[in-house]
């Protein structure tokens, strides 16, 4: 675990959030979630101030994308916006993780630091992101029943990202 400290969420409490949202922008019900026409419509809404930009990769030095909560921008590598068109999987992983955080964690700019180094994985904001990505592309209920490739073709994630899903 990291040594910044994010409000506490559960994973049933991070589950809800990704399934209202679902069901806020389309039919909830549907395997595929179009994550980058959502990222383009939360550039549309002028009340959140969210923002997105396409960076080249070479700028981007390790990352292949961030989300900023001081300035509420998600930059992302031109090749993980191109992926994500494309139904890349991990780059369509990648932008539902940088999603999680901006939804989850917008609001608490200010971390804590934790004093011996570590902190419950509930309070861990990668954790909480990578759980809010997963269960945003792939929702439990959804895929309960399935196996893993029919999980990644219809739902357009990983192989391994759809592993992991039904394991949790």
């Amino acid at each position: 675990m990291g040594t910044i400290a994010a409000p506490p969420l559960s994973k049933k409490k991070i589950e809800l959030i990704a399934w209202q949202i679902r069901n806020l922008v389309s039919n909830g019900e549907n395997l595929y979630f179009p994550i980058m026409a959502f990222i383009e419509i939360l550039g549309t809404i002028k009340e959140l101030n969210f923002n997105y930009e396409i960076v080249p990769d070479q700028e981007m030095g390790n990352h292949y994308a961030h989300y900023n909560p001081i300035t509420n921008v998600l930059s992302m590598r031109e090749s993980v916006y191109n992926g994500a068109y494309n139904d890349c999987g991990r780059d369509r992983f990648t932008l539902a993780h940088e999603l999680g955080h901006f939804i989850l964690h917008r609001h608490a700019v200010q971390f804590a630091r934790a004093e011996l180094g570590t902190v419950p994985v509930y309070q861990d904001p990668e954790w909480q992101a990578n759980t809010f990505a997963s269960m945003f592309l792939m929702p439990p209920r959804l895929i309960k029943g399935m196996t893993a490739d029919e999980v990644a073709n219809q739902c357009k994630t990983s192989k391994q990202a759809a592993e992991i899903a039904l394991k949790k």
